[in-house]
């Protein structure tokens, strides 16, 4: 009996005769059975890949563990594929996946790194074209009322000018009358001197 015993204790898997209810993984295999009942002899339910997450709900003592899957699906499972850690592969697939997911996430952040850098030298460029529309418009400013200011003067200037044509106008006139005048006076007393000329000749030729 004590024989028999011994050869039993031997026959059955490694681990705890009752594996407490908690998380389990499935072993760091391809995929293991789930199935309806607690032998190979059971319809399986679905294939478990490597590291799916498994909750234990009891153990027979034989080598099966009733257990829940994250999507719903109860079953039974040989106890020797599971194990308290996720797989070593698992870890390494998910660092791998993980590391993927940050080479992406990089890329992308450079990308719009690049972007905000190009809307970053846009946005200098056109500070300092506004800047410089600002500073023509305040030159343009200036030159607008320079611009007025010499408008003005020359206003002022056209208006004098005009002021100085027409006293020239009237000096010009005045002139000519005068000359007028003057020549009008000489031949009047060039004619009455001619006249007083030509009665003394006649005296005197009647001496």
């Amino acid at each position: 009996m004590v024989l028999l015993g011994l050869m039993v204790l031997m026959a059955m898997p490694r681990g705890p005769l009752w594996a407490a209810p908690g998380v389990r993984y499935v072993i760091d295999q391809f995929k293991i059975t789930l199935r309806r009942g607690d032998g190979p002899s059971f319809k399986i339910v679905k294939q478990l890949l490597s590291g799916t997450r498994l909750v234990v709900i009891r153990n027979n003592g034989a080598g099966w563990v009733r257990v829940r899957t994250e999507e719903g699906d109860t079953g039974w499972v040989l106890q020797r594929y599971l194990v308290e850690e996720v797989p070593a592969r698992v870890r390494l697939e998910g660092a791998l996946e993980a590391r993927e997911r940050a080479e992406t996430r990089l890329a992308k952040l450079k990308k719009e790194h690049a972007v905000i850098n190009g809307r970053l030298v846009s946005q200098k460029k056109l500070e300092k074209e506004l800047a410089h529309v600002r500073h023509i418009s305040k030159n343009a400013l200036n030159l607008k009322r320079e611009n007025d200011r010499f408008k003005r003067r020359l206003q002022e200037l056209s208006g004098q000018l005009y002021e100085i044509r027409k006293e020239k106008t009237r000096l010009e006139k005045n002139v000519e009358q005068r000359f007028f005048l003057i020549g009008a006076g000489v031949l009047f007393f060039g004619g009455i001197l001619g006249v007083l000329f030509a009665g003394r000749r006649r005296r005197s030729s009647y001496l």
